[in-house]
This record gives structure tokens, C-alpha cells and sequence, in this order.
């Protein structure tokens, strides 16, 4: 497998709710999907882009931003 590109729609809209839930994806990502892949998740909700989370293939930890939505 090459890699992953991932989806997750969320009605969370607040900072620290997007921060948390963005921490638990990237968490649930690292202990179920495949560790020698090239992962990417968006987070969105209806309006807009939310968070991204990537894992360069090979690597054992996620980047991750969290878009300002002020």
C-alpha cells in the first residue's frame, strides 16, 4: 500500500474541540493504520478545513495543524 488519504467531517467548530479531537484521530491513526504508509487526514467540518494531520512514510510520528478559524 501506498498511502492513505482520509476524510473525517466533524461539528465540532471550537478551538480546544478541534485541538482534542484532532490529537484523538491522530492517536486512533497511529495504533490502527498501517505504520509503513504515507497517511494524510483532513478534518472538516461543513464550512471549512479544520485540521490536517500527515505521516510521511517510514515515520513514527504525525505533523499536524490546526487551522485558526479567527
Amino acid at each position: 500500500m501506498q498511502g492513505l488519504n482520509i476524510d473525517v467531517t466533524t461539528q465540532f467548530y471550537g478551538q480546544t474541540e478541534i485541538n482534542s479531537f484532532t490529537q484523538y484521530v491522530v492517536t486512533a491513526a497511529s495504533k490502527y493504520l498501517p505504520s509503513d504508509a504515507e497517511i494524510q487526514i483532513n478534518i472538516k467540518s461543513v464550512q471549512q478545513m479544520e485540521a490536517f494531520a500527515e505521516r510521511k512514510s517510514g515515520s513514527k510520528s504525525f505533523y499536524t495543524h490546526v487551522f485558526s478559524s479567527y
